[in-house]
């Protein structure tokens, strides 16, 4: 069984793959695989790859999405923003999404 290192050997890898592979289904897990002591490789589930991809494009694109991304972050803990309540209550949309629908009898 593999300990909770997560860091571990090619070799020792190749013993436990299956388990390791379970593992990394869990959000935020993953292993370093190392070869001769050197880390060579991570192993993580294919969700979280494509999210880092995800992230690492969308930074790409716009270099200033990060500091947007901070000042947001500030905004947000000053109280500086606008509810979705309060946006459908400006542009006069109504919230049909709590009404009740009676069913039909057939």
């Amino acid at each position: 069984m593999v300990d909770a290192s997560r860091t571990l050997s090619v070799t020792e890898a190749r013993k436990h793959i299956f388990d390791l592979v379970e593992k990394t289904q869990v959000p935020g897990v993953h292993f370093t695989l190392t070869e001769k002591g050197r880390a060579r490789s991570v192993l993580m589930s294919v969700e979280e790859f494509e999210g880092w991809v995800e992230t690492l494009d969308i930074m790409s694109e716009d270099p200033g999405a990060l500091e947007a991304i901070r000042q947001a972050k500030r905004d947000f803990k000053k109280g500086n923003y606008t509810t979705l309540e309060d946006l459908k209550k400006e542009y006069g949309i109504q919230d049909n999404s709590r009404t009740k629908r009676k069913k039909r009898i057939r």
